[in-house]
């Protein structure tokens, strides 16, 4: 099992941070503990994540559940070349939503790992 270690920091200027640790448990899957419950609307949220090793024409990203349940890609960014960073400025309009979230990390055309579903609230 390879453990990574995260920090979440949410928002701009007085904004709360959380440890949080991404796990490997099997192949194909990903936990991420410490994701931020609550997220606020015209602030950026971040992820730095140090990963354990290179991924090549990679991708990790935030998505986002709709309504019918398609997944749509918040943010996304390519390892550096075994850092990611995602910053996304959360949208004042989704200000009172409740967001089902999952982290994806992929390669080219393949999954490597995808996380279990989290839900962040979106405060004022």
């Amino acid at each position: 099992m390879s453990v990574l270690a995260a920090t979440t920091a949410l928002g701009l200027g007085g904004a709360a941070a959380a440890q949080a640790q991404v796990l490997f448990p099997t192949p194909g899957s990903m936990t991420v503990t410490g994701v931020p419950l609550n997220v606020r609307a015209g602030h950026t949220f971040t992820l730095h994540e140090m990963l354990p090793l290179a991924v090549f024409n990679g991708e990790f990203a935030l998505q986002s559940e709709s309504g019918s349940g398609v997944w749509q890609t918040l943010v996304s960014a390519p390892p550096r070349p075994r850092i990611a960073w995602l910053h996304w400025k959360v949208p004042a309009a989704l200000r009172g939503s409740h967001l089902t979230v999952r982290y994806l990390l992929v390669s080219g055309a393949q999954m490597l790992a995808v996380s279990p579903n989290y839900t962040m609230n979106v405060t004022s």
